[in-house]
Formats: C-alpha cells, structure tokens, sequence
C-alpha cells in the first residue's frame, strides 16, 4: 500500500529483507528462580487471549489519524501500517519489547509493549525535506510500500494474487527479490498483494500446552531443513481448512535445527491444571520450615484421532544453599534442573485422559519470610 498521491504504473518492483514491514502465539515458561522476598512468575490467564498480541490507534494532535503509520517491533522486521481510520494489530514473540512508530514528516516514538492496547499521538517533525525519498518501507506520509508483501498472507477480506515471475538474490545479509512483470499499486492506501512465492514443506506436528500460563493447547508445526527458502520473519496468517483462524509469528531469528510454528488453539484437546489441597500443606519443625505443593495436570483428547503432546510445568530453584527444593513426585517427567522445567512427552488415543502430578517440597531456615506458589 502506498500513499504518496502518485500512483506507480507498470513499475518494476524491487522487495528486500533488509526493510520489510509487517496470538495464537505459544506461551513461554519463565524461570521460577527460589529466594527471599521473591515472588514466583505471575501469568494472567483471563489476559491469554491477549497476551500476544497488540493494537491502538495513531493520531495527530487534532485527533485527526494518521493512515500509513509503519509500526514495527524494535530490533525486529515484525511490524504492520495503521489503516485508514489509523487502526492497527499486530501479533508479537513471547518476551514482547517496544514498538517503535514512524512516518515521513512526524518525530519517530518508541513505547515499551506493556499493555494489549497502546495508542500514540504523533507530533509532527519541524524540518522541512526538500525532497521525497522512497525506502524499503515507507515514504513521506505513505504507508509501507510492497516490501511488506512476502510476509502477509490475504487475510479473510483481502484478494488473494497470482504469483508473478521473481529473480530472487541473495545479498550478504538480506535477501532481494526482482519482480520482472510491471505492476501498478495505486495512490489510495489500499493493501496489493503480491504473492512472490509458494512452497510445499514437509512438517511433523503435535500439540503443546503450558497449563500454568494458558489454559488452552496449541498445535505446533515442526519444519526441518528450513533455511534453505530464505524466510523472513513477520506476522503471519493461519488458514486451516480454507478458513482463516487467526494470526502467528513466524520467527527465524534464533538458528535452530527445526522451525517451530504455532498454528493456533484447539478446543478439542482439553487441559487442566488443580491444585491437590490435601497435599498442599505448611510446617514448621524445629528449625526449619517446609512447605509442599502438588498440582495434578489433567488432559484429554476429544478428538478422533490420536495426537502427540507435550506439557510443560516447572518446580522453583534455589538460589541460596539454604533453601532445599525437592521434587517428590514429577510423573516421570523429564527435569531440567538448571531452569526447573518439567516435560512430558506422550500420545493420547480419542477420548483418552493422562493425568500427571507434580509435587515438591520447599525447606528453608524458620522465621524467614519465603513465597512459594
């Protein structure tokens, strides 16, 4: 999309990884690290739905908004450009960062992503350009130009385009893409779609969940041998049996072996995680305190065929010598004891149910103050 009130007839495209423009996003577990006065990792739960993803308007100090905004997360090629009304949404990676708000004629803004909801007023830059410059992402009050294309899939309303001749080069440290058939993209803030490139990968999938953090289970596609299509990262959209379901990140910023994709939830694998009371319990011995916690994790699979699923939990770790972190029963899950973290690895048959406990106890010095979840 661009706005420059030039419409661009039969001009030869050129789309580059070095400025592209851009929840069912899988939770994270966060270290849950023993010691005073510490409290254990918060997750909102009522908040999953959201956590992953971040919206808000863009305006000038009239009100009036600001179409063409390029918002993008800092550090990053993820990012969108607000619409007409000046809306956007944009999913982001577990760990969130700052957004960061630009367009050719205001001051750029930074905002820590802290909230599900950020809205911004641009305060419009004093310098006056003397002339126009066009770059990988945006022009002087224009929205992102096509570099943003290889990244979006069209979403439920968007026309889906017929991909055209590419020349693909790959530079040092980015990736350019020669479209060699003209094309025109109007002057009327409205998305054109190039769709560069299509590819049949091979992926395994299975089902993960982190029943202390969301309550839901995600299926994961795992695609090996992957860096071979020279992906970029950004903001994806699912389509699950011609249907759109929601929106993911595609994320090849860390080397891994195999690219893990989150397709989105799936009300048919149902999990929960209870506290056990009878076995939760305080004491206080003669010179130490012991406090024990048990959780039992229960899944069940309501589909109609088998799945593989994994279910991550943790037990806290010590920092300090004296305090003493025993795990008494895990399942027979699989303990990292440098981050705590417990997995399971298992299949589930139709409407078969698995049921895990994790139970621990926690011994430090009596008459300290120590949170233990």
């Amino acid at each position: 999309m661009q706005n420059t009130r030039e419409d661009w007839n039969n001009v030869s495209l050129k789309i580059s990884s070095a400025n592209p423009n851009q929840g069912n996003v899988a939770p994270q577990l966060k270290p849950y690290f023993l010691n005073y006065h510490t409290p254990p990792p918060r997750y909102d739960l009522n908040a999953a739905n959201l956590s992953n993803t971040v919206s808000g308007t863009v305006s000038e100090r009239t009100g009036e908004p600001i179409p063409g905004v390029a918002v993008l997360i800092r550090g990053t090629t993820i990012g969108t450009a607000t619409d007409v009304n000046g809306r956007y949404s944009l999913a982001i990676p577990s760990g969130g960062g700052e957004l960061e708000f630009n367009f050719v004629g205001f001051t750029p803004q930074t905002r820590a992503i802290n909230n599900s909801t950020i809205n911004v007023v641009m305060e419009e830059d004093t310098e006056v350009f003397a002339e126009m410059v066009v770059v990988g992402y945006g022009s002087q009050r224009s929205a992102p130009a096509a570099a943003a294309a290889p990244q979006r899939r069209a979403a439920a309303a968007e026309p889906r385009a017929v991909a055209v001749p590419v020349a693909q080069v790959e530079r040092s440290t980015s990736v350019e893409f020669d479209i060699r058939t003209p094309y025109t993209i109007l002057s009327e803030n409205k998305v054109t779609v190039v769709e560069m490139e299509n590819y049949s990968l091979p992926a395994q999938y299975e089902y993960f969940a982190v029943p202390k953090a969301d309550r839901d289970a995600f299926l994961m596609a795992q695609i090996v041998d992957w860096e071979q299509y020279n992906l970029m990262e950004g903001e994806a959209n699912i389509f699950f049996e011609n249907t759109f379901v929601g929106k993911t990140i595609l994320d090849v910023r860390f080397f891994s072996d195999t690219l893990n994709v989150s397709l989105g939830r799936d009300r048919n694998v149902i999990v929960r995680r209870e506290q056990v009371r009878e076995n939760t319990q305080t004491r206080f011995l003669s010179t130490r305190t012991e406090i024990t916690r048990n959780w039992k994790i229960t899944v069940r699979n309501n589909k109609r065929q088998p799945i593989s699923m994994v279910i991550l939990d943790q037990i806290p770790v010590s920092t300090l010598s004296e305090i003493e972190v025993t795990p008494e029963n895990i399942s027979n899950g699989a303990l990292n004891r440098e981050t705590g973290e417990v997995r399971w690895n298992f299949t589930l048959e139709p409407s078969q149910r698995a049921e895990f406990d994790l139970l621990y106890r926690v011994r430090f010095p009596r008459g300290r103050n120590l949170t233990v979840e």
